[in-house]
């Protein structure tokens, strides 16, 4: 059985159906991701101009290696 889509449509799945088991498609996992990606960037948008105008590459490995290593102990 897919899990139900929206609030209220899970409990009323799990009265009409208990010992179903519930699952999930590829697709809806990656939809659910992607809005929850989205969401976070569109509430962080300030933070991530900010970054991305001083020019700092937080994605890159290296970047990433040298700022754990120049943190104080």
């Amino acid at each position: 059985m897919r899990p139900p889509r929206g609030p209220g449509r899970r409990s009323r799945a799990a009265a009409t159906c208990p010992d179903a088991t519930q699952v999930a498609d590829r697709f809806h996992l990656l939809q659910s991701l992607s809005r929850a990606v989205e969401k976070v960037c569109h509430q962080h948008c300030s933070c991530l101009k900010k970054h991305a105008e001083r020019g700092q590459d937080w994605a890159h490995p290296d970047a990433a290696a040298a700022r754990l290593n120049s943190r104080p102990p």
